[in-house]
């Protein structure tokens, strides 16, 4: 397969290590078996095309996207990782006037391979879960509300100025549980009630930020 996925419809899952289901591609930046594509998901863009994407997955990856810039990894064919310096600090300091957190540079890539109305499924460790600091490589605790600052609506009627131009809708939201009779309020107020969250958000095409579309 080509590094560049160009078809229509494709059935991408991100950060699929060893784990990708029959009949997706697999982008990651490890070089072992199921990766197609190998990239690094930090580094923008994707060797994916635009609006190429019709479903896409990412399993335990995005409560690993670091707030702050992150060294450029490069894996040669040798399996060698190298860590390379970039200018990202700059760039978004020249586009928005201040760096911003890469988490919305990260949303705005799936945004941009997703096709119009695309979905995107995300599991992650529930916040108030000990799997979520568990693993020291961790750099950020997910809750429901966490999406919400994905959504260009939600964030005009909150009057959030962020520096973040892609537009989702959260269509489904499910508690990942050990005990299947843990409800909704323990799963909020019960510490270790909850393993992970899995969300299902759908891409709202075109997208702009909505304090740039209203001249703010």
């Amino acid at each position: 397969m080509s590094a560049s996925v160009a078809q229509a419809a494709v059935r991408l899952d991100i950060a699929c290590g060893c784990s990708k289901p029959a009949g997706w591609v697999g982008i990651d930046v490890a070089r072992v078996p199921g990766v197609d594509i190998v990239h690094d998901l930090m580094q923008f863009p994707w060797q994916v095309a635009a609006n190429s994407v019709g479903e896409a997955r990412c399993i335990h990856y995005v409560e690993h996207i670091p707030h702050r810039e992150a060294p450029h990894v490069e894996v040669s064919a040798a399996g060698f990782v190298e860590m390379l310096a970039q200018d990202r600090w700059a760039r978004s300091v020249r586009a928005w006037g201040h760096v911003r957190d890469l988490w919305f540079d990260w949303w705005e890539e799936v945004h941009r391979v997703l096709v119009p109305d695309g979905t995107i499924t995300v599991v992650t460790p529930y916040y108030s879960a000990m799997r979520a600091d568990q693993d020291p490589t961790h750099e950020r605790r997910i809750c429901e509300r966490s999406y919400d600052y994905l959504s260009q609506l939600w964030l005009s009627q909150n009057r959030c100025a962020y520096p973040y131009a892609a537009d989702f809708e959260i269509l489904d939201m499910k508690y990942l549980v050990s005990d299947p009779a843990v409800n909704a309020d323990a799963a909020r107020t019960t510490l270790n009630a909850v393993n992970d969250l899995a969300v299902v958000l759908r891409a709202l095409k075109p997208a702009q930020c909505w304090w740039q579309k209203r001249g703010i």
